[in-house]
């Protein structure tokens, strides 16, 4: 997928999140350090890389002991997180696991969004990038369609983030 962003001259954040959930819950056994440290160091130069993508929603105490570790392979991109709403952001685990904490501003009316990244513009995040993670998908199955995506929501939940202060997407 690298090549082909490169190819298209788009950047990447790198889903890693399979290899690091195993190590911040756990700390990590010798293979797994040393697995991501392969891996790191394998796709780190590669033009079309823009961020390390390590967590979604939870992640574990040693949240802040893989942001190092990764950060010390390679200084020059940022490690990014998603997380369902902003309640959790300010946990310390967070502030110094991750560089931009991504919220995601998923569907559940047209303010959603605009409630979610204005809570981000406020102490402690107001210096940090508020990148929002839409929501660019419908929920499958039976009894999922409170959210289901359909193009003016999507567009609402665009333009709700940029207006309360987002600053990516």
């Amino acid at each position: 997928i690298l090549d082909t962003a490169q190819a298209v001259g788009m950047k990447v954040q790198l889903h890693i999140i399979d290899m690091v959930e195993p190590i911040s819950q756990s700390g990590g056994t010798a293979e797994q350090w040393t697995a991501l440290r392969n891996f790191v160091l394998a796709w780190k130069d590669h033009p079309a890389l823009l961020a390390w993508y390590i967590a979604d929603d939870g992640s574990g105490a040693y949240l802040p002991s893989v942001y190092t570790f990764i950060k010390q392979l390679d200084p020059y991109h940022l490690i990014t997180m998603a997380i369902a709403g902003v309640g959790d952001a300010w946990r310390p685990k967070y502030f110094s696991g991750v560089d931009v904490i991504m919220p995601e501003t998923y569907p559940r009316a047209p303010p959603g969004a605009y409630e979610t990244m204005e809570i981000m513009a406020r102490f402690p995040f107001d210096f940090a990038p508020r990148i929002s993670c839409l929501m660019a998908w419908s929920p499958a199955g039976p009894g999922n369609n409170e959210a289901a995506l359909t193009s003016p929501m999507f567009t609402a939940e665009l333009y709700s983030s940029l207006a309360a202060g987002g600053t990516g997407l």
